[in-house]
């Protein structure tokens, strides 16, 4: 079907899946929340979906 792409963040300490392309946005305003739950991308790959773990740029923070 489609490609879930998300992103992890820990936030205080806790960690939550942020979604990162339009298919995962989707999803999170389907379930009704900003951030993705397992237990809504086990849903979503019960329905053929691929969740896929990308890494944001983080090279701006350390370099001026």
């Amino acid at each position: 079907m489609g490609t879930l792409e998300v992103v992890v963040r820990s936030v205080y300490g806790v960690k939550q899946i942020y979604p990162a392309n339009d298919a995962a946005r989707v999803i999170a305003q389907i379930a009704g929340t900003k951030t993705l739950t397992t237990q809504t991308l086990a849903l979503a790959k019960k329905l053929g979906m691929v969740v896929q773990e990308v890494l944001e740029p983080q090279l701006a923070e350390v370099m001026p």
